[in-house]
């Protein structure tokens, strides 16, 4: 339920940016990831964008293995605070707004393969958002977060975690 008041908060913040079609997609992408039968793997990036190589290697991945993408951004409330007034808003709406052409890549790409991709956003830590989504969408099998992830040490979690590090970073 808080999940789905989450991605409908979402929604919304896609509509008040004038971006609708994707509002509406948004709004009903929690329950379609939910419903679908097939095996899925996350994709997670806390406080900023996921990066074009690691939704290549998601793409590549999921072709190999004929696993659903769930690419899920977590936006924690520090990064939150640092933005003027409205910061989760104003969060939300970048990071969207930032993600749709690589989203728009990633869900031709996965339909072309014959498997789904979904776009989650979560208020919290990357942590939270992978237990989250471990435990209201099923077939989620391990996750991968991006960069040096701020998980921390001795987290424990419900998922096989895989961390993607890009060269620099």
């Amino acid at each position: 339920m808080i999940k789905k008041l989450e991605s409908l908060a979402a929604a919304v913040a896609f509509a008040e940016a004038g971006l609708l079609d994707e509002a509406k997609e948004l709004a009903c992408d929690i329950e379609v990831a939910a419903k679908s039968p097939n095996r899925k793997f996350l994709i997670v990036s806390e406080n900023r964008m996921i990066s074009k190589n690691l939704v290549t290697y998601a793409m590549q991945l999921s072709e190999r293995m004929q696993y659903d993408i769930v690419a899920t951004h977590a936006i924690n409330e520090k990064m939150a605070s640092g933005l003027a007034e409205g910061g989760m808003k104003q969060a939300v709406n970048r990071l969207a707004k930032d993600f749709l052409a690589l989203y728009r890549e990633l869900a031709a790409h996965a339909r072309m393969i014959g498997v789904e991709c979904h776009h989650l956003l979560s208020k919290g830590s990357a942590y939270a958002a992978i237990e989250n989504v471990y435990h209201h969408v099923g077939g989620v099998e391990f996750a991968i977060v991006q960069g040096s992830s701020p998980l921390g040490l001795g987290v424990t979690s419900s998922l096989p975690l895989f961390v993607f590090k890009e060269d620099g970073r």
